[in-house]
């Protein structure tokens, strides 16, 4: 397979890895938009879903779900610990290597000034030529983040009810794997 991207196909249809770090970008053959859904929207799969979006436009269609979030008027937000949700407040570190791959609008939104802090020497996984590595918390990532899947690249985020929902939100049914097309409600 080519150095610029890999194609995996999976049970569930073809898996698309995003290139390696300085590769070019191949422009998908398709007609619709490549349809990925992310269960969790942690800052994991929040970064994953902006930075797709970011890299691939409008040749992707984008669904987050977290059990975590609720509506609030015409927004997702956080559940708070009233709604049971208990946030994180602990501080994470990102070597320069990973947030120097980040596109930059989502480097600029998450290290905001005042949001960050970078404390630690340059080292294999942080080099010189890309910055110190950066402490900030995770709540700070994933407010930052869900925010700018909707203010910014119009990704749908879907909040989950809790555990006796199944696979993306629905309720479970005995028996049942989850499996349904995109778009299906």
């Amino acid at each position: 397979m080519a150095d610029e991207k890999t194609v995996l196909i999976g049970r569930c249809g073809p898996t698309v890895l995003l290139p390696k770090q300085g590769a070019s970008i191949t422009q998908l053959r398709r007609t619709k938009p490549l349809r990925v859904d992310v269960a969790g929207g942690g800052p994991v799969g929040l970064a994953f879903a902006c930075t797709l979006k970011s890299l691939l436009g409008d040749q992707v269609s984008l669904r987050v779900h977290d059990r975590r979030w609720m509506r609030q008027g015409n927004r997702v937000v956080w559940r708070g610990a009233a709604e049971g949700n208990n946030r994180r407040e602990q501080v994470v570190t990102l070597q320069s290597n990973v947030w120097a791959a980040l596109p930059s609008a989502v480097q600029h939104q998450l290290f905001a000034a005042g949001r960050f802090s970078e404390m630690w020497p340059f080292g294999p996984d942080s080099p010189e030529s890309k910055g110190r590595p950066r402490n900030i918390k995770i709540r700070w990532i994933e407010d930052a983040l869900l925010d700018m899947a909707q203010d910014t690249y119009g990704i749908e985020l879907v909040p989950r009810p809790g555990r006796e929902a199944g696979p993306l939100g629905r309720p479970a049914r005995p028996g049942h794997r989850g499996r349904r097309p995109f778009g299906d409600s």
